[in-house]
């Protein structure tokens, strides 16, 4: 959970109890100390708050203590558009928070939300695998189609080659049905049948073919890299476009060589 806490222009007292509640509970706390000018110092905050607090300066850009100022680690302009936070979304968060001298608690999932249903209509699905375990499945297709996005029509199908090994993330249980998504049923290691069924009551996990496979970063918002197996589809995107891994997140194309991913929000 990501909190923007404003702490008003006093002292260590202007915060609201609430702000004081979602900085208690996080784990990294980070102070904007580059535009704004606070009256009272580091370790008086770090007092009342029960919390170690880092200042985010151009000190600490100038370190390399961050990437630089598009860190998705930070709340900056730069930062949030990185992510794949739209201009409008900060447009819509203005209009429902409002704007007020008194100090504001901003929770990241309001800002996720706004951006979710802006971008969710348009924004292409694919298959993404963390830590991902090979599997076995014996079956007799050599290509399956899947749609691009759940509803959006415009956005066609893509083809994926398959063979009988596939990555997963899920754990695969014997004498379980399991549906791979958009793909086939299948049971102990046997195919049953390709089409969707409810009377199966498969469970339904994602997977990505070996055979259409290629390795995929994703920068996550506390810095860390997850890296796993993604489709070969994911190469004819453009950078900067944000995509939705099937059943994860959704998360903008930074560096197409290295098929870097910045996360942006579930």
């Amino acid at each position: 959970m990501l909190y923007m806490v404003g702490i008003g222009l006093g002292d260590e007292k202007d915060i609201t109890l609430n702000g004081l509640e979602a900085i208690k509970s996080c784990k990294y706390v980070y102070l904007e100390n580059y535009t704004s000018i606070l009256s009272v110092s580091n370790k008086k905050l770090e007092k009342i708050y029960g919390k170690k607090i880092v200042l985010a300066d151009r000190e600490m850009i100038e370190k390399k203590e961050v990437d630089g100022w598009d860190d998705p680690r930070l709340i900056t302009l730069k930062s949030l558009m990185r992510r794949g936070i739209r201009p409008e979304t900060l447009y819509e968060l203005t209009l429902e928070v409002g704007l007020s001298t008194n100090a504001t608690n901003i929770d990241w999932s309001v800002v996720a939300s706004i951006n979710r249903k802006l971008i969710d209509n348009e924004t292409k699905r694919f298959f993404f695998v963390k830590d991902p375990e090979i599997v076995k499945v014996e079956h007799e297709l050599k290509q399956v189609d899947v749609p691009n996005h759940p509803s959006n029509k415009e956005f066609g199908e893509r083809r994926l080659k398959v063979n009988d090994e596939f990555y997963v993330q899920d754990p695969i249980d014997p004498n379980k049905t399991y549906r791979f998504m958009h793909i086939f049923n299948f049971k102990d290691g046997k195919f049953i049948s390709q089409d969707y069924s409810a009377d199966l009551k498969a469970k339904i996990i994602h997977a990505v073919p070996v055979e259409d496979a290629i390795d995929v970063e994703v920068l996550m918002a506390d810095g860390t890299k997850v890296v796993g197996k993604g489709e070969k589809a994911l190469k004819n995107l453009k950078e900067g476009e944000v995509v939705q891994f099937e059943r994860l997140f959704f998360c903008r194309l930074d560096d197409k060589e290295k098929m870097l991913f910045v996360y942006t929000h579930d």
